[in-house]
Formats: C-alpha cells, structure tokens, sequence
C-alpha cells in the first residue's frame, strides 16, 4: 500500500512538472522574443492613465529602431543602445502629464503569463524584457511583445 501511494504521489508530481516545461518550439520563443513592460506607481485612475501614456511614448520612441531589426539580437541591442533615450522619453511624458514619480527603464529578464495576441500565442514563461517602472511600481502593469513588433499592431490589447 504505501507503494502504491508513493508511485502515485511520483506520477502525479511529475505531470505537474511536465506541465510547466516548454512545449516544442516554446524555447525558441522565449530567445527570440522581446517583451515591454510598463509598471504603474499605484493602482490610482491617475497613475494608471498615466502608465499608458508613458506607454505610448516609449511606443513612439522605439518604433522605428525596433521595426528595422530583422533579429532578436539586433532589436535588444537597439533597445539597449537607446536604453537613456527610452528613459528620458518616459520621464519627459510624466512631467508633461503632471506626473512627479522617478523613472526606470531596465533591460533583463523575468516571468510573463501565456498572452494571446490575435492569432499569435505567447506561453507563460520567463523573457528578456525592457522594464520601465514608474516611482515605486507598486501598481497594475502593462506588458506587450517590442520585438516582434506586436506593441505597435496590439497597443490596446
């Protein structure tokens, strides 16, 4: 009997693993991939509105560099070359927005849920990412694809 229990426990647990292991051509996802993610002082009407036009400017700003790339390397080393640029655009629109919070702008990797963006599905995973963080960021985060260029085509989703 407590073998039965202990091989059932095993099984079980190893499914769950399985679960949460990349799925055939995720790994080359989450290479190629460069996410944006815009995080929100506090969860205020006011600091979330302006979180999408910090949004929207850091959009703006690295548009044209971004949609020139042809590979993930080159857009990350475009984003990180204008990494300043990117923050004092963003720090620019909060102080023109009223805004008085610090900015970071942060290039390196961490955990997205899976995100569907029309016919293009993002699983759950951990990616290189920009990160700009307004004041503390203590509020509800905004987050996209920068590379591909799926921000441009998908701002509202």
């Amino acid at each position: 009997m407590k073998f039965l229990l202990t091989f059932t426990s095993s099984v079980l647990a190893a499914s769950a693993l399985i679960g949460f292991m990349p799925v055939r051509g995720e790994s080359e996802i989450y290479r190629d991939v460069l996410r944006l993610h815009v995080i929100a002082e506090s969860d205020s009407e006011e600091d979330q509105a302006l979180k999408l036009k910090v949004r929207d400017a850091v959009l703006e700003c690295t548009a044209d560099a971004v949609s020139e790339c042809r590979s993930f390397d080159d857009a990350y080393t475009a984003v990180e070359e204008m990494r300043e640029e990117i923050e004092k655009k963003a720090a620019e629109c909060v102080r023109a927005n009223g805004g008085d919070c610090t900015v970071r702008v942060e290039l390196g990797r961490e955990e997205f849920p899976r995100r569907d963006y029309g016919n293009a599905v993002f699983p759950a995973g951990v990616y290189p990412s920009l990160r700009v963080i307004l004041g503390e960021g203590n509020g509800k985060n905004w987050w996209c694809v920068l590379f591909p260029t799926v921000c441009v085509r998908f701002a509202d989703a």
